[in-house]
This record gives structure tokens, sequence and C-alpha cells, in this order.
């Protein structure tokens, strides 16, 4: 095996749905932020080079695999694109040819995988990295793998929609008059089935009787209105569904009922709920708040401008966009000492102290914890209508 050869790999694990909201120039906007973040770090490391690949969910054999790091003149020479770690992911269960990846790494050694965007399960590529021990930094995922705390080599920006779970949980057990009956409506395979499944075992340790309802995986968004027909007296619905699916449901909500939303699925603050909705409606929100993120999210948003980059999904661009920051800044103080474990541990001591941290108010990592923010809020809408939310309670950690 050669040596480390200083090179950085990210690649990015992109999701047929992602794909299709986004669209082609979402994603290849996506591959440019940690493109050309990384490519203007080259030119201080002088030792690194990048290379961004995309593994789309129906991949079948390596031959499928598509290359989305395009190489621009500006980045040319930092940019090398040859075969690197990568992932397949089949169909709704993503699945990794462990073989395959293990003699990809040792054909060509890699130094750590950054960024990278999932769908449903990043558990593949986290499993592969800790078996391979190579640094998976800060990957996009909306349901990281549960267990991330026991191990040592994958790092996370915020448990996603587990994390949201713990919120909706603690809301609903601490208010007033805990609900004794729970509905949740999430769709097959997408990433709020792991959140239905961390609330109903939260719940139900609690003496609270959960129900859930799954949407098939192909079936229309218009769906939801007829599973929210057969709520028969729940106390609170919490709804695990994307935007377009939120937009679809009826004019009035059930009577009575407390209702709950991902803040990740559902858009954050963009959240598509009809106006009858909002004032009935607390969100999960696992991130700062708009108008306290504001002035560090802005720092992103100011580079994208300046090269040209549309924002396509704002807090995805902006997390790759700090995950690059924060690799750049370690290798800076690394000098020669590229060994992963030393990687990892020197962004476990230095990123608590970093100032702009984009839509995370505060990051920390140590031993035994590898997402590196770790509360939320529950909020809820003003007004029928806008973005201006209000906090239920001050950034809490369940």
């Amino acid at each position: 095996m050669r040596p480390l050869e200083r090179r950085c790999v990210g690649f990015a694990d992109a999701d047929a749905k992602v794909a299709k909201n986004h669209a082609e120039k979402g994603r290849l906007a996506l591959t440019a932020v940690a493109e050309r973040a990384l490519s203007l770090h080259v030119v201080q490391v002088q030792r690194i080079s990048v290379c961004l690949l995309s593994v789309c969910r129906g991949v079948t054999n390596d031959k499928d695999i598509t290359t989305l790091a395009r190489r621009s003149s500006s980045t040319a020479a930092f940019v090398d694109a040859a075969d690197a770690v990568v992932a397949q992911a089949i169909g709704a269960a993503s699945t990794i040819s462990m073989a395959s990846c293990a003699r990809k790494l040792a054909a060509q050694p890699v130094f750590a995988v950054v960024s990278g965007l999932a769908g449903k399960s990043w558990a593949p590529v986290h499993a592969f990295c800790e078996r391979s021990a190579v640094p998976c930094l800060f990957p996009n995922v909306e349901a990281p793998p549960a267990g991330a705390d026991r191990d040592f080599y994958s790092l996370y920006f915020s448990r996603g929609v587990l994390l949201e779970a713990d919120l909706i949980a603690k809301a609903m057990l601490e208010g007033e008059g805990a609900p004794r009956r729970v509905l949740q409506v999430y769709r097959a395979g997408d990433s709020g089935e792991a959140g239905a499944l961390a609330l109903s075992a939260l719940l139900r340790q609690h003496g609270v009787a959960v129900s859930s309802h799954a949407l098939g995986q192909g079936a229309p968004a218009a769906s939801v209105a007829q599973a929210m027909r057969r709520t028969t007296g729940e106390a609170a619905i919490v709804l695990w569904l994307r935007a377009p699916e939120l937009a679809t449901l009826a004019a009035e909500p059930p009577a009575r009922a407390a209702v709950y939303v991902s803040g990740l699925l559902g858009g954050l603050e963009r959240a598509t709920l009809p106006p009858q909705w909002r004032g009935r409606t607390r969100i999960a929100y696992p991130v700062d708040l708009p108008e306290r993120r504001r002035v560090r999210v802005d720092y992103a948003l100011g580079w994208f401008t300046i090269r040209h980059i549309p924002i396509v999904a704002e807090q995805v661009q902006a997390d790759t966009y700090l995950a690059c920051g924060l690799l750049s800044e370690t290798l800076q103080h690394m000098i020669d000492n590229f060994v992963p474990e030393y990687l990892i541990e020197r962004i476990e001591d230095t990123v608590e102290h970093r100032v702009v941290t984009g839509y995370y108010p505060r990051l920390t990592l140590g031993t035994g914890q590898r997402y590196a923010s770790k509360g939320g809020y529950v909020v809820h809408f003003s007004e029928p209508r806008g973005t201006h939310l209000i906090a239920d309670h001050e950034w809490v950690v369940p």
C-alpha cells in the first residue's frame, strides 16, 4: 500500500430522492461547495488532492458509479479523480460490498472521507470506515447510526431525526397532560422511519400507547390526507414527513390533537404546513434559531455568492462548507503527522473553540461523543403565514 500520499478523498453518496428534488444542477452545486472549498485549502496546505464521488441509490455494480467531480480550470491541478473507496447503495436497503471496498482501498489509499450525502442509511459507509480505520468526517445524514458514540473514526454534526425523537418525547412527557395515545405517520424507507422507531421506544417506556401508519414507498403525497382521516381520538400526532407531503394535509387538523412535525424532514422554518395547522403544530428543531445563526451562516453564504455557487439546499451546503473548513484548519496544525487517529483527536480537541459553527450554536466532541451538536428546540410558527418561529423553551439537550 502506498503511503497516504497526503490524500484526502471525499465522496457524496447521493440518494435518488435528493437528486430528484434538487436536480442535476443542485447536485453539482453541492459538489462544487466541497470541491472548491477543499481545492482552495489545497493551495494553502500544498499536499492534498480531492476526489468527490457520488453513488446513487439503485447502483448495482461498480461500473454504474457516477463521478460528479467536475474539474474546472481553477481546480484541475488539485482534483484527483482516481477511483476511491466507494459504496454501493442498492434499492431501499443500502448495502456495501466490503470486499470490493477493501480492494479499492488497497489500490488507492485514502486519508479520510469528507462530508457526503446519504439517504435513509449511512450505516454501510460508517461500518466500512470503522473497520478500515478511515476517518469519516461530518456526512450530511438525517438518520446517523444510533450507536456511533461507541465507535471512533466517524464524526457527525447531529443525531438528526434521532435527536428530534428525543426532543418530541421530552416535550410530550414533561408538558401539561402527557398523551396516552400517539399516532405516527411516516413514509416507509425514508429517514423518518428511524425517527418514528426511536420515538415509539421512548414513549412506550412511559406507558404511552403508540400506533404507526407507514405510507408506501411509491404512494402519492396525497395519501397523507387519507392516513389522517383514519385518526381515532389520538391525543397527539407526529408527522415524519417531507415538505411536499405536509402540503397535502387537510384544511383542518384533527380536533383536540397536539401535532408534532420533524423539522429536518419538513424544511425547518420553511415547512409547508397549511395555515390552519401552523397554530397547532410544534416542530422539532435540532439547529439554532434563524435569527441566532444568521451571522454564522452568512460566512458560508457569502462564500457561495462570490464563487457563483447556487443555494439549492442551504443547510446541506453550509454543513459541507463547515466540514471542509474544520478539516482544513486541523490539517494545518498537524504539520507532517498525517495519522488518522491524530486527525480525529485534533478535531476533538479544537472543534469546541470554533466561533463560526454554521447552523449549530456550539460543537463539542470527545471520548464517547461522536455527535458534535447535542441539543435543539421545540418551536411553533408565530403567524398563519411566514417563517417567523417562537421557541417553546431555550436550547435543551434531551
